[in-house]
């Protein structure tokens, strides 16, 4: 592990009321959660870096209420539509031989005019 030495006014503790050591904690958090809601880092390494258990990283986020899903809603309808083709892909073996309702459309109309054509 590396350490990393930063210089801060005096008054920095002062303004969050603790010591470096818990400012230091509180800043590593912070940081944490930045990147994890960027989605720069994943849940397991910002809990890494805020020097927590995942458990424990989890709590925290909803303790700002962060939502822990990453996934934005483009995600979302990008998997869905991924489904939808690949669900469609999947029918078109199986029922190949059915027709589409404007085929189905298509056919009964021409059995109908032979139909009549025979009959007149």
């Amino acid at each position: 592990m590396m350490d990393i030495s930063i210089q801060l006014p005096d008054e920095i503790f002062d303004s969050f009321r603790c010591k470096p050591q818990e400012f230091v904690k509180k800043m590593k958090l912070a940081a944490a959660i930045h990147w994890y809601q960027k989605g720069e880092i994943s849940e397991k390494k910002a809990a890494q870096i805020a020097g927590l258990s995942h458990r424990d990283f989890v709590m925290s986020l909803a303790e700002e209420k962060i939502s822990v899903s990453t996934i934005g809603l483009d995600q979302v309808k990008e998997d869905v539509s991924n489904q939808r083709k690949e669900f469609i892909r999947s029918l078109r073996g199986k029922y190949k031989n059915y027709l589409s309702p404007s085929d189905f459309f298509m056919q009964q109309k021409q059995r109908e005019i032979e139909w009549e054509e025979r009959n007149k």
